[in-house]
């Protein structure tokens, strides 16, 4: 699992919601545009692997846990990408580029602009958030990476 459950609730049967089976890639040269799909064991976002999206399970609540619905607050899904570097020429050269996804948490004024859904009162970070984010890594920060965002960039 990408994801795992708590073994209270996997005893009932449930896989996580963050559990990928597989991810599907579609380039359309006519428009140059990445499609990007993602197909899940269990419904995709479902923390608690229960079939419903947001509705937090018994089991789950009793650990302290939350199924937030529209991968909100803390939770996140992602596909990063290396699209290559100006010095590799043009090659993929082992670093990350680009975040596609649901950022998870509040950016970090250290390396990003505010991201676009924190321009609402109170954001949640959910699909509002959704979108292509460039990627820092840092080998000195303890989280190795940061989610950016460039409010002069459209990306």
């Amino acid at each position: 699992a990408d994801v795992g459950v708590p073994d209270i609730v996997a005893a009932a049967g449930a896989t996580s919601g963050f559990d990928i089976a597989y991810v599907l890639l579609y380039y359309e040269r006519a428009t140059d545009a990445l499609h990007i799909g993602i197909v899940c064991f269990g419904v995709c976002g479902d923390a608690d692997g229960d079939g419903v999206d947001g509705a937090t399970s018994a089991p789950l609540s009793s650990l302290g846990g939350v199924d937030f619905a529209n991968f909100a607050h803390s939770e996140t899904f992602l596909i990063a990408m290396d699209v290559g570097g100006t010095d590799s020429g043009g090659e993929p050269d082992g670093v990350l580029d680009v975040i596609v996804g649901y950022p998870p948490g509040a950016h970090d004024d250290r390396f990003s602009d505010a991201y676009p859904c924190e321009r609402t009162p109170s954001p949640t970070y959910g699909a509002e958030c959704f979108g292509v984010y460039y990627y820092h890594y840092d080998a000195d920060d303890d989280d190795d990476y940061e989610w950016d965002a460039v409010a002069s960039d459209p990306a």
